[in-house]
């Protein structure tokens, strides 16, 4: 998103979590429950999910942000604005192509991506595209010698048909699933107590150089690749799938369009919260939080023909999610748990 004016992207967590920003609007959160202010839509269904929001950008023809409020272009609503990610769909009549990619690097890293596609006979098109993300760590843990924190094994796949049941109807289906195992971003803690005892002033956000100490008299580590992790299990890790449905029809007039999606995925995030060097006993504070998150979508659109004087756009949408999560919040191991929760979300708009 480089050069786009008023559009941060960051990745609060793991690689699959991402959050958008449009003019200052944004929410940084992990939670399954988190809903975005910038929706995030892949192939024009809406990520509803932030565990998988980012999980599936690759091999992508385009990209659409619409900024503000929005409900009237399609589907779901949002306050702060929308990012299309649109794939490279299969076309029949453009043959057999493809290509891949390889990244190697530090750290273990090791990433590749790929796709192919070809024609099936006249009327119809497959595309099939993976990618596989994976190092070893970028942070070296000082709690447990010889530990790197960070790891990542993310293997993605979506594969799509296109049919042209005539000269003004056509089938989009989108099959898309994979997995995420690895490890959660660590957190770097910051002493806040001053050399005479008194409030921090000094903590350069740049370069986390400080005089001041933690409870247990310990500086700020100013080496960003080295953090305090008490755990050997530290994870983040995402299993998810997804497909849907889209048809096209040329009515003449106006252009129909029906897409029909189904979304689930299974998430597990266990981490250190404190990061503190004061963590002898490689324990202090932990958070533990699994989900599962299901969802349908349908959504209707008439469109008019773009070379009229007149140009016009209405359609309805209607979603249904449920989320199942259990929280708990480990102090010295002494598990405070949460409990579980349910959470429902059923809407239903148009839009013109």
């Amino acid at each position: 998103f480089d050069g786009v004016p008023n559009v941060t992207f960051q990745q609060t967590a793991a690689a699959g979590q991402v959050q958008l920003s449009f003019r200052g609007i944004s929410y940084s959160t992990f939670s399954p429950v988190g809903v975005q202010p910038v929706m995030v839509y892949q192939d024009e269904v809406a990520q509803s999910s932030p565990q998988t929001s980012g999980l599936f950008i690759f091999d992508n023809e385009r990209i659409e942000i619409v900024r503000g409020p929005q409900n009237t272009l399609y589907g779901r609503n949002s306050t702060g604005g929308a990012v299309n990610f649109i794939s490279r769909r299969p076309r029949a009549g453009d043959g057999t192509n493809g290509y891949a990619d390889a990244t190697i690097g530090n750290a273990g890293t090791f990433n590749l991506e790929g796709a192919a596609g070809f024609d099936i006979g006249e009327s119809a098109a497959f595309r099939i595209s993976v990618q596989s993300l994976n190092n070893s760590g970028y942070w070296k843990n000082l709690h447990i010698p010889g530990d790197r924190v960070g790891n990542t094994h993310q293997h993605m796949a979506r594969a799509q048909l296109s049919i042209d049941s005539s000269d003004t109807a056509k089938w989009l289906f989108n099959v898309h699933g994979g997995t995420r195992k690895g490890e959660q971003r660590p957190y770097k803690s910051h002493g806040m107590v001053g050399p005479g005892g008194g409030a921090c002033t000094s903590i350069n956000l740049d370069t986390f150089e400080t005089n001041c100490v933690d409870a247990g008299g310990y500086a700020t580590n100013p080496n960003t690749d080295e953090v305090y992790v008490g755990m050997k299990n530290n994870r983040n890790d995402v299993n998810a799938f997804g497909g849907s449905a889209r048809y096209d029809l040329d009515a003449g007039t106006f252009d129909f369009l029906s897409i029909s999606a189904h979304e689930r995925n299974q998430s597990d995030l266990w981490e250190d919260d404190d990061g503190i060097e004061l963590d002898s006993t490689n324990f202090f504070v932990y958070f533990r939080q699994k989900a599962k998150t299901e969802q349908w979508s349908q959504e209707f659109r008439l469109t008019s023909k773009t070379d009229r004087r007149l140009r016009w756009i209405t359609g309805a949408y209607g979603f249904v999610e449920k989320v199942d999560y259990q929280t708990a919040i480990p102090i010295l191991m002494l598990f405070s748990d949460a409990g579980k929760a349910q959470q429902k979300t059923r809407m239903a708009s148009i839009f013109g």
